[in-house]
This record gives C-alpha cells, sequence and structure tokens, in this order.
C-alpha cells in the first residue's frame, strides 16, 4: 500500500503542494465509491486537500513557497506527502480557516456549484436528499440564502446532526408520514426544489416529487447521480438541472493544459472561483464542515481509516489523512505562542531600570516619570558604582547598584527595563524572566539566533502556565499615526506595498554601535522597521532579500546602505531602503503604503497624509510610539489580556534582520 517515490516537480502550470492534510473521500455524493473499502485494497484516492505550496511553476504568478493552500486532484492520484496540482484547481486558504476544514474545499465547492443551479431565492423551501458531507454543506448554504430547509436521510443519526447545526427539518422519506409532514410545514405548497447529492432509489425518488410544486427545480449535484427516475416528473414540468461538479472548467482538458481562465464577464462561478468563495464562506462562520470530520488518521494508519468506515453502520460523515513531516520540508517549525502574562498585584508597577545612558535618562524614565498611576521608579543599574551614583543622583532615585543582579533579587521589584549596550540585552533579559521579572527590552532583542532560541526555550518550557511579560521596545508600531493607519487598513481586502526610506545618521567606523556590543545598523536600529513591517501586515515573513552599494572608498559602509525587500504571507511585499549618503537636513523616516486605492505617507512620524480617503490629515502628534509603549508595557503587566507585542512578531522582527545580515555579508564587499 505504501511506496516511497521521490517528490514530483511543479509543471509551468502546476502548483508543488507539501500536503497536511486530504480527504478520504467515502462516497459522499461529489465523492466517487460507495462508501465501502475492502481490508488490504487501496483506499480512496486523494480527491481534495490542503497544505503549504512547496514550488510555483513558472506561469503561476499568484502563489509563492509557504502560502497556504486548498487544492483538488482529478487524476485519482494515491495520497501523498507531495503532490503537483494545476494551478486552477489550487486556491489560497484564509488566514482564519483552519487547514481541515481547507481541505473539504472540493465536497464544499460541489456543494455550492449545486446550489447555485438551484437557483434558491429568499423564502423558498428546499428538499437536500442525503445528509452527508455535501448534503450537510448544501443544507448551510440555502440557509445563508434565506431559504427553509428539509433534509431527507435514511441514518436518523446524520439528520440529528443536521437538525442539530441548523436544519429545520428533517425525515426519514421511508416513513408512512414523510409526505404528509413536508406538506404540512411547506402550508400545503409543496416545496420549491429538490438538490440530490446522493443517489436514491425510485421510490423515495418518487416520495420527495410527490411534495413538490410544479414547475419546481431539481439539481444533481454530480453527474454521477445519473439514476434520476422520470417517472412522477410529466406533468409537473420539473426544471433538471446537472452541476458541473465544483463548476464550470473541472475536467475541461484545454483549459487544464494552459493557464487560461475563463471570461468573468461570461462565466462568473468557475470550478476555482466557487473553491476560493467555499473558503471564504467557510472562514467567515457562514458554513461550517469541522463538526462532520469524525477522524484525522495519520497516513500510515490509512488502512484504520477504511477499517472505520466499514465496521460503521453510519458511514462517517468526512475522514482526513494527515502527513509526517519528511526529510524535504527541512527542521520542524517552531510554535511560538503567548504565554498568558502573570499579572502583579501591586500598583502603580514597581520598575528598575538597568543600563541608565543617555537614552534611558532622555526617553524611557522621563516616560515613567510621567505615568505615577502606572510606575513607581524603584532603582536604577549601571556598569560601575561611579556612574549609577551619578545617574540617581541627578534622576532623584534612592536605590542605585553596579550589579543588577541585587535588582533581579530584589522581591520588591516587579519588573526591569532593559537599555544596556546590545551584546547584553537578551542575556539580561533571560536572567530577569527566570528570577519573574517582567521585562521590557530594548532592541534588538537577540544578537543572533542562539540567543534568541534561549528565550523561546524559556516560554516553551512555561507551557500554559502564567509567566512573565517580554516586550521588545519596538516603538515605532505604537506611534499614535501608525495605529491610526492600522485602524484604517483594519478591513482592507487587498495586499500591501510598503516602502519604508530611513535617511540613517553618518557614524564614524569606530563607534560602538559597529562593535561587538552593537551588532550593526541592521541588527542595531533595522530591526524597528523590520517589526513595523510584520505589525502593519499582521502575517508571516516569506522571504528576504537584500541588495547593497559597493563603495569605493572607505567612509561608506554597504552595511549601512541596502535595501531590504521582504513578502509576507498576506501578499504584501514591503521594502526598506537604509543609506548614509543622505544630508542631515533632510528628514530621516518616510513611509508610503499603498493599499486598496489609497495611499498613506508618513512623514518622520510627525505627519500623516491619505490620498484616496478624505479624512486622514493629521499633523503636530511628533512621536515615534516610546511614551505609548511605556504605557502598554505597565497595562499588560497588570491588567493582564494579550501581548501588547505577540511574542512571534518579535521574533520575526530578529530573524528577518539575521537573514539580512547573512546576506549583505554575502553581497558585501567588504
Amino acid at each position: 500500500m505504501f511506496h516511497e517515490v521521490p517528490v514530483p516537480a511543479a509543471g509551468d502550470d502546476e502548483v508543488l503542494v507539501k500536503i497536511e492534510r486530504s480527504y478520504l473521500a467515502i462516497g459522499t455524493g461529489s465523492a466517487p465509491g460507495n462508501g465501502n473499502v475492502r481490508s488490504g485494497e487501496n483506499p480512496p484516492p486523494l480527491f481534495s486537500a490542503a497544505g503549504t505550496v512547496a514550488e510555483a511553476g513558472k506561469n503561476v504568478h499568484d502563489l509563492f513557497p509557504g502560502d497556504r493552500v486548498a487544492c483538488v486532484c482529478m487524476d485519482a492520484a494515491g495520497h501523498a506527502g507531495y503532490k503537483s496540482f494545476h494551478h486552477s484547481l489550487t486556491v489560497p486558504v484564509p488566514d482564519k480557516l483552519n487547514i481541515e476544514e481547507a481541505a473539504l474545499v472540493a465536497p464544499g465547492a460541489a456543494a455550492l456549484q449545486g446550489v447555485r443551479r438551484a437557483r434558491p431565492t429568499l423564502g423558498e423551501h428546499f428538499i437536500v436528499v442525503g445528509m452527508g458531507l455535501t448534503g450537510q454543506i448544501t443544507f448551510q448554504l440555502l440557509k445563508a440564502e434565506g431559504c427553509r430547509v428539509t433534509g431527507i436521510d435514511t441514518v436518523s443519526g446524520r439528520l440529528q446532526q443536521a437538525l442539530e447545526h441548523g436544519l429545520d427539518s428533517g425525515f426519514d422519506p421511508g416513513s408512512g408520514d414523510f409526505v404528509a409532514n413536508v406538506k404540512r410545514i411547506t402550508g400545503g405548497m409543496g416545496a420549491d426544489g429538490i438538490i440530490l447529492t446522493v443517489p436514491c432509489p425510485d421510490d423515495i425518488l418518487m416520495a420527495v416529487y410527490a411534495v413538490c410544486r410544479k414547475k419546481a427545480r431539481v439539481v444533481l449535484v454530480d453527474e454521477g447521480i445519473c439514476s434520476l427516475s422520470l417517472a412522477g416528473i410529466q406533468g409537473n414540468e420539473f426544471d433538471i438541472s446537472i452541476a458541473a461538479s465544483m463548476g464550470p472548467g473541472i475536467s475541461d482538458s484545454e483549459r487544464e493544459r494552459g493557464s487560461v481562465d475563463f471570461p468573468l464577464g461570461y462565466v462568473r462561478w468557475t470550478d476555482s472561483r466557487n473553491m476560493a468563495e467555499y473558503l471564504r464562506l467557510a472562514a467567515e462562520g457562514i458554513v461550517t464542515a469541522r463538526y462532520l470530520v469524525e477522524g484525522v488518521y495519520p497516513l500510515e494508519n490509512i488502512q484504520d481509516a477504511c477499517d472505520a468506515i466499514n465496521g460503521s453502520l453510519r458511514k462517517p460523515s468526512a475522514i482526513l489523512v494527515s502527513f509526517p513531516e519528511t526529510a524535504e520540508t527541512g527542521q520542524p517549525v517552531q510554535t511560538v505562542c503567548d504565554t498568558p502574562i502573570r499579572t502583579v498585584k501591586t500598583k502603580p508597577l514597581r520598575v528598575a531600570v538597568i543600563g541608565a545612558g543617555s537614552f534611558a535618562q532622555a526617553v524611557h524614565i522621563p516616560n515613567i516619570r510621567q505615568n505615577p498611576d502606572l510606575y513607581a521608579l524603584e532603582a536604577v543599574a549601571c556598569r560601575t558604582g561611579e556612574h549609577a551614583r551619578a545617574a540617581a543622583e541627578k534622576l532623584g532615585i534612592s536605590r542605585f547598584t553596579a550589579d543588577y543582579e541585587e535588582i533581579l533579587e530584589n522581591p520588591e521589584i516587579d519588573a526591569v527595563v532593559i537599555a544596556t549596550r546590545h551584546n547584553l540585552h537578551a542575556h539580561i533579559a533571560l536572567k530577569a524572566l527566570k528570577s519573574g521579572k517582567h521585562v521590557l527590552v530594548e532592541n534588538p532583542l537577540a544578537m543572533n539566533r542562539t540567543e534568541l532560541d534561549t528565550i523561546l526555550d524559556f516560554y516553551s518550557q512555561s507551557g500554559e502556565k502564567r509567566a512573565p511579560l517580554l516586550m521588545t521596545g519596538f516603538n515605532r508600531r505604537f506611534s499614535p499615526l501608525v495605529s491610526r493607519i492600522r485602524e484604517i487598513l483594519e478591513n482592507r481586502t487587498n495586499p500591501m506595498v510598503i516602502n519604508y526610506r530611513m535617511n540613517a545618521e553618518f557614524l564614524p567606523p569606530d563607534h560602538w554601535l559597529y562593535g561587538a556590543e552593537g551588532g550593526g545598523r541592521n541588527i542595531g536600529e533595522a530591526c524597528h522597521i523590520y517589526d513595523l513591517f510584520t505589525c502593519l501586515t499582521d502575517s508571516p515573513a516569506l522571504s528576504v532579500e537584500a541588495l547593497s552599494i559597493r563603495p569605493p572608498q572607505g567612509k561608506f559602509s554597504s552595511r549601512d546602505n541596502f535595501v531590504a525587500t521582504i513578502t509576507f504571507g498576506d501578499g504584501s511585499l514591503a521594502t526598506l531602503t537604509c543609506t548614509t549618503l543622505g544630508s542631515s537636513g533632510y528628514p530621516k523616516d518616510l513611509l508610503e503604503i499603498y493599499c486598496d486605492n489609497r495611499v498613506f505617507v508618513l512623514d518622520d512620524f510627525s505627519a500623516l497624509t491619505g490620498y484616496g480617503i478624505a479624512d486622514v490629515r493629521m499633523s503636530g502628534q511628533n512621536g515615534k510610539g516610546e511614551r505609548e509603549e511605556i504605557e502598554a508595557f505597565a497595562r499588560a503587566v497588570v491588567e493582564g489580556g494579550p501581548w501588547p507585542v505577540p511574542l512571534w512578531q518579535q521574533v520575526q522582527a530578529m530573524d528577518i534582520a539575521f537573514e539580512m545580515k547573512r546576506l549583505l555579508m554575502d553581497t558585501s564587499p567588504e
């Protein structure tokens, strides 16, 4: 039953998908077979599946490696961890939809096409024959159209399941009172239409015909349902339609050999458009098939799934196959989750500053002092006792130390703000977390992936237990003007094109930022912008590319003058241009966002102008979000709730910086 075969390549018009879930078609209307699989036989073929794109053919321009997709296979292929699908039968999966429901895209799209062929209108009464997977999706779609629906099935368990999820009425058509019941609930008028999702014998068809009005519509959701008796139709002028499975285009060899699609103006709903629409409806909760999944079996246990089908009088509505990680996928993806915050009972929050240098004294400490309801500044720590005493006297703080571990051991301190040189951030942050302190650490969070992993290990070991909050000082996302942009774009319907220009200050080559303490402009400063991109898209980064200048003389560095291009899972494209070649007389930061026929221009975090939207022209709110960041940290620690900066986003910003460092080292002549 199982064979090791090479991973296929994607053809020019194909998409190679690493499959996570596949649908075990067991004869539920639109699927082949009669629902029985003899022991030892090959299982039903792969019908529809969901996973992630591993490779896209050269003619595929809207899907990229890492995209979540749902796909349909028409060549009766076996279940496998990798499979090439035609582009026309591969559609993106919405972010809100789980992968198991996405794998049921084929029966979902078939049900949707059947409903389209039935042409339901508000208030009509329909009968759906068969309460298997396709039938239960069909009745939900009819309900969404404002129809009343009666389901019929000979298996009472399926009827009960459907009734619990919104079916108006359900009957066994073999019962003697079926006709009378349907006549009663339709007020004697009869049903307006029938949708057959499974073949049924003539006696049941005759009973269904008997409860329909004259000129009712009869729809077969698949050409495989061919036992349509003409007896009982004559004289009633029923309109009979056959739905082309998932819609026009399915099994069209001319279409599948190329990458063309039917013109939208002439064929509104093709197979692929029905697939995408079904996934949208499922993502928005208008229909759901999740309750119909009665088992997920690992590939190696697929015979157990077949035995479960054979051993049940009521065939399962849906069974899925899951696939293990394979060598081709590389290392398993590390799951990064926000651990519940262990809130503090004292208010205001008792905080200490570790590294009270110029930035902390100019930014963090004044912002802490301006929020006495949120903070009580208890102590400062500096590298030397002399610096610690001088900072404490200047700031009017009674406690100071040259040993930050004294602060970590002090039970009267709830949280620390870490503003040391960059190379100490991860080390001190981890010690503080382990001592139970909440941590606001200036960027960068870490200097390399090894340091970052030690912090992730801490939260991984915390599990579901409440733990201290970690927040990297990515303040740009808290800027009031950025918050306004996020508010407007919250319901955007398209990806964004984002351009950010950083006219950075030129620093001499011996500046500490370029040494072991700083990590360079990319690690130490550009990570702010990588986080801003992540915040705006709220999406995983898929690719990172880098280009840098090749300076003819040593004053300017290629690692200070570069362009970073990042693609995101939502389809957005973001570009950072970082340069020290400009003039200090020109503003430092400029952000441009293009999306949904609108343009946003944020000039130096002091003026926001919107084009294509009337009410956006804001200025005079100068600030990169440092004050709002400090306030958000205290509220999260005291009140709990979601992390102000989700952990996965903190990790992603640093991972982009680490990848940029590698790429700049590869492309730099230095």
